[in-house]
């Protein structure tokens, strides 16, 4: 179909074939498994700020762009892709090394509820961060052990600043 591109991004362990086509109207048409979703993209001001309209429901998030993926905070929950050449596979298999946790938005922490060495699930809190007088919980996209925590509660961090790896 003209304009339509395909991609395959990895959330946490598992690899999801995605296809995006821009509609003649201004929205998106996202296919996602067996899943059409009709998405318009706005942008609400702040660097990152977004807001997602998905099938009528709209949906504010904070996205934080990298090399290799994206970053989403969407309602306290941070939601980490990569991108995946083509080549890769559709199934689950294993973490493809280190997941950098940055900061989705200039804050300050709040909380911090891990330290270096800590076993976390996947979904589990690692810490809140306050931005816009909003306490926004940072949660792991997959589970793994936690190194290298930069950030105490108090600590201000600017938009990308690394906050903690989970390997």
């Amino acid at each position: 179909m003209p304009g339509e591109t395909q991609h395959h991004i990895q959330i946490g362990d598992a690899v999801h074939a995605v296809t995006v086509t821009a509609s003649g109207d201004g929205t998106l048409l996202v296919g996602l498994g067996d899943r059409l979703l009709r998405v318009t993209v706005d942008a609400l001001g702040g660097a990152g700020a977004l807001a997602l309209t998905i099938d009528g429901v709209r949906h504010p998030i904070h996205a934080l762009t990298s090399d290799d993926g994206i970053d989403l905070l969407i309602g306290g929950d941070l939601i980490s892709t990569t991108r995946v050449t083509r080549g890769a596979g559709t199934g689950g298999g294993g973490a493809s090394g280190p997941l950098a946790i940055r900061a989705p938005m200039p804050g300050v922490v709040k909380d911090c509820f891990v330290a270096d060495g800590d076993t976390v699930e996947e979904g589990a809190a690692l810490l809140v961060l306050e931005a816009m007088k909003m306490n926004n919980q940072i949660r792991a996209a997959r589970a793994g052990t936690v190194q290298g925590v930069a950030i105490a509660a108090g600590q201000r961090v600017n938009k990308g600043d690394p906050l903690l790896t989970i390997v």
